[in-house]
């Protein structure tokens, strides 16, 4: 896979989940906020398959100032294996700002028709930065 693919891939992607949440209604927590700070809610995600990739089994977990996303991507097709499988996590605060996109190969970064493989994203945020939402999608090239 060539750099002017895999910068398109990321482009289109970056460009798809940016237009997506505007179209969705916003989520509101129902119920007494009495003691409830924005520290203590876990970030929503939002995971996004592709019509060949599928992602499941995410976790998110920050520690201090550093974010890992861990779960597993397959490839559904029966008859096209994909290379360079990587996946990318979006952060947003809770403004809906994006803090940060960040990307990481699958364990196999060659995937055949019905394989999967565990993917692990890291990122470091500045202290200050609180997570409120993320996006996870995945990403790869056909084998011609």
């Amino acid at each position: 896979m060539n750099t002017q693919n895999l910068v398109y891939i990321v482009l289109v992607t970056t460009l798809f989940v940016l237009v997506i949440p505007a179209l969705l209604p916003t989520t509101q927590l129902q119920g007494s906020d009495e003691d409830i700070d924005a520290e203590d809610l876990a970030p929503t995600g939002q995971v996004m398959s592709s019509k060949y990739l599928r992602i499941t089994g995410v976790t998110f977990n920050e520690d201090d100032s550093q974010v890992n996303i861990d779960g597993t991507v397959t490839n559904n097709s029966s008859d096209q294996s994909f290379t360079n499988v990587s996946i990318i996590g979006q952060l947003y605060d809770e403004k809906n700002r994006m803090i940060s996109a960040s990307s990481g190969v699958a364990n196999l970064a060659n995937l055949g028709p019905g394989q999967q493989s565990a993917f692990t994203i890291t990122t470091n945020l500045p202290s200050e930065e609180e997570v409120s939402r993320y996006v996870v999608l995945p990403g790869g090239s056909a084998v011609q």
